[in-house]
């Protein structure tokens, strides 16, 4: 399994939409938004999962028989 986290900031980073398709496909497992007092800037932290492709031996390398 795959883990990949990002930290975003309201007004420093714009347009999210486009940061976050870097994770179309990704399974999104943690979310957490902190506004300040004086609400200005929020601060957000995504973290998503990904199953690993793994590498699949052939079929002659996976059989019991030799």
């Amino acid at each position: 399994m795959m883990t990949r986290c990002t930290q975003f900031e309201s007004i420093t980073d714009g347009n999210m939409n486009e940061d976050l398709e870097t994770y179309d496909g990704w399974k999104m497992i943690y979310v957490s938004e902190y506004t300040t007092t004086n609400k200005v800037n929020t601060s957000i932290v995504m973290c998503f999962e990904k199953e690993q492709m793994s590498q699949k031996l052939p079929p002659r390398l996976t059989s019991i028989y030799r």
